[in-house]
């Protein structure tokens, strides 16, 4: 049966594991913020090439770039968007089961993230391919190389459609899981690429309007990539922050329930100790 003393080494043990979560806590906060100020800024970008594009387009027509046409043949890929950290194994779940609702269209699955992918094996679903996310905040480098590994598959006529499945964020509390299609490539409703025709004379556009579109719509590829991971990084932060104050609210709750065993065992201890006094004074 636990002393007294055994309860109050649990207390020690226990508090010191709460202040290690609330550390956490507050580096997962933190965190959020910073990532929303990502979100917002890359936003930002993302408007000065979707006008940008809208200004190419009223000009020079775009529907006949190759990321626009559908495909009859190929494989349709899923990149499945998760992280590198622990500790928010209810996010990872709500993306398995999204999956496994779409699981019979897809032939082939990338998971971005390795701890993400381990989840997906130990649900029984083996990624074809594991690519490593980024540890912070995502890069354009990291964003880019995903963009053209899609891109090129699609374009070779591998793979016949491209969408991402990652954790939308809504709010500090909430995160939904959401399949958002990629290639074939749809454009925002403010961009028709398809009415303009294609006009003679100026500007002159060099080194042609072929290759102005090409690096145009890359570039806006890109950064439809970088908005996937940030909003799957910050809503794996806000699912952390969570998960770390509910950890840390469950801990508090545990420590008054031993504190209380810990009062109760030692003033137990004590009465006996003095019943046992003064019964050996009383028989000496």
């Amino acid at each position: 049966m636990p002393t007294y003393l055994d309860f109050h080494d649990d207390v020690t043990a226990l508090e010191d594991v709460t202040e290690a979560v609330k550390a956490m806590e507050m580096s997962a906060a933190s965190h959020v913020q910073r990532e929303r100020r990502v979100t917002t800024s890359m936003q930002e970008y993302v408007d000065v090439v979707v006008g940008l594009t809208a200004a190419f387009a009223r000009r020079y027509r775009l529907a006949d770039h190759p990321v626009f046409m559908p495909k009859s043949d190929g494989v349709d890929l899923l990149f499945i968007v998760g992280g590198e950290r622990g500790l928010v194994g209810g996010l990872y779940t709500e993306l398995v089961r999204r999956y496994e609702r779409e699981e019979k269209k897809y032939g082939r699955i990338v998971a971005v993230g390795r701890r993400s992918a381990q989840w997906l094996v130990d649900e029984g679903i083996k990624p074809d391919e594991v690519m490593a996310a980024s540890e912070g905040s995502p890069d354009r480098q990291q964003s880019a190389a995903l963009a053209k590994y899609a891109l090129d598959g699609f374009l070779n006529g591998d793979l016949r459609s491209v969408d991402f499945l990652f954790p939308k964020f809504v709010s500090l509390s909430v995160q939904q899981p959401e399949i958002r299609a990629f290639l074939p490539f749809v454009l925002p409703h403010e961009i028709d690429p398809g009415t303009a025709a294609d006009l003679p004379g100026w500007p002159v556009l060099a080194p042609g309007r072929s290759a102005v579109a090409d690096g145009l719509l890359r570039r806006y590829l890109d950064y439809v990539v970088f908005g996937v991971l940030a909003e799957a990084n910050l809503s794996e932060f806000a699912a952390r922050t969570v998960a770390m104050e509910e950890a840390g609210a469950q801990a508090e709750r545990e420590i008054k329930r031993l504190r209380l065993r810990y009062f109760k065992e030692r003033r137990r201890f004590m009465s006996q100790k003095q019943a046992e006094s003064f019964f050996a004074l009383r028989t000496v």
